[in-house]
């Protein structure tokens, strides 16, 4: 069974809305447990996990539009999941530096005294997240009756088959010199090794009409249409290099952002 433990010790929730019940606050809500298997059911009950939480009611504030619930939690956890129920239709989770990550539709509904209960089940696998509540009931406020976070402890999570992390090669693929002359050699080697060889060979044959043959005019003009089909392969090569290089420009971008990605995952776990 999945135990649950006090959220506060390990979990920060923040949220935008006020509260409008007295006394009652977005603690009264949320609920941690740590996840100890993989609940593969494929219905779950909604009603039966939130049993016996309270409910809190949120108003809107004059400067604010959507509801946002933003979670962090200790790294040592992993917010594996997060299931809830309000009157939310839709839910979309935002990453940890407000990235879009995904949108989720109401799994099941409920209708209780005219009020709606329209319940979610989130996967996150991030210490950090934002939850947007969309398609409320009225535009002003919304009831939430229960959030659960589920947790996995980080030394079982499926990262630690990375291994142990060598800094020292971190911080040479990180050299933005490298980084350039790397780029430098795969332009030469992709430059050279396609074209060296048919360049050769086609400026050798022409070279041999030179030496071999007095040239009539319709030779003369096979020879211009050569030496203009060897001007229209020069420019294809350096129009072909120049697609290459911005290649590469856009992958050396991609690096850097999985380097930034890397470096927070380092931070995080504070080995730098």
């Amino acid at each position: 069974m999945n135990e649950s433990i006090d959220y506060k010790k390990f979990i920060k929730v923040k949220y935008n809305w006020q509260s409008n019940v007295d006394g009652m606050d977005i603690e009264n809500i949320v609920v941690a447990r740590l996840q100890q298997f993989e609940d593969k059911t494929a219905e779950i009950d909604f009603l039966s996990l939130i049993e016996g939480s309270d409910c809190v009611n949120f108003t809107k504030p004059l400067d604010q539009n959507n509801l946002f619930i933003n979670i962090n939690c200790d790294p040592k956890y992993l917010i594996s999941k997060i299931i809830l129920s309000s009157e939310a239709k839709i839910i979309e989770l935002f990453g940890k530096t407000g990235e879009y990550i995904s949108t989720h539709l109401m799994l099941s509904s409920n209708d209780i005294n005219e009020f709606p209960i329209n319940s979610h089940s989130i996967k996150v696998n991030s210490t950090e997240c934002s939850l947007k509540f969309e398609q409320l009931k009225y535009p002003d406020f919304i009831w939430i009756y229960g959030i659960i976070i589920y947790l996995i402890e980080t030394k079982e999570h499926s990262n630690k088959s990375l291994g142990p992390i060598n800094m020292q090669n971190v911080q040479n693929l990180l050299n933005p010199d490298l980084l350039v002359t790397n780029a430098s050699k795969l332009l030469t080697a992709l430059s050279l090794k396609k074209s060296k060889s048919d360049s050769d060979d086609f400026l050798n044959s022409i070279l041999n009409k030179f030496e071999n043959a007095k040239l009539s005019n319709s030779e003369n003009d096979k020879l211009l249409n050569s030496f203009k089909q060897f001007e229209t392969r020069v420019e294809d090569k350096f129009n072909n290099m120049a697609l290459q290089i911005n290649t590469i420009g856009k992958n050396i971008e991609m690096l850097n952002s999985k380097f930034d990605t890397l470096l927070n995952i380092l931070h995080e776990k504070k080995i730098l």
